[in-house]
């Protein structure tokens, strides 16, 4: 759902490439805003990365983050699940908005066929659910009961 001028360079596909973001600083300062750069890798020999996973949400409400200079508007979902997924300056996280040339019908339908080994591969798979609401305390002291 990025829309703007992101300059996607060309997956080899047959290298196993997707793309990942580099948090250039804390993606949780709320005064600064997300920077992040694109970089390309193999998934045959990953770097260390995070993934994310989180509804796209209502894609008419947007915020500006900046991708490798540029301003790209997303989804204020995906914002918020970058602020709070806890990578810090330096490390890597995938997501597809953002990591996937969604203007690219042919990338789209490889980069989905290979999510699978994106999230199995990734040092951690962050799970975002939104923002907490009336029910959330209640939900996560059920989640503690079960797992005694």
């Amino acid at each position: 759902m990025a829309t703007s001028s992101i300059s996607y360079n060309q997956l080899d596909f047959g290298l196993f490439e997707t793309r990942f973001l580099r948090a250039v600083s804390p993606l949780s300062d709320v005064d600064r805003p997300l920077q992040l750069n694109l970089l390309t890798a193999s998934l045959s020999d990953p770097p260390r990365y995070n993934a994310l996973s989180y509804c796209w949400g209502d894609i008419s409400r947007t915020e500006a983050i900046e991708v490798d200079g540029v301003h790209v508007d997303v989804s204020q979902n995906l914002v918020e699940a970058l602020r709070n997924s806890g990578v810090g300056p330096g490390e890597l996280i995938w997501a597809d908005a953002i990591c996937i040339n969604q203007a690219d019908p042919y990338e789209k339908t490889n980069q989905i066929r290979i999510m699978g080994v994106i999230y199995s591969k990734a040092a951690r798979t962050i799970a975002w659910l939104g923002k907490h609401g009336v029910h959330s305390k209640s939900a996560f002291s059920f989640l503690e009961t079960l797992r005694k």
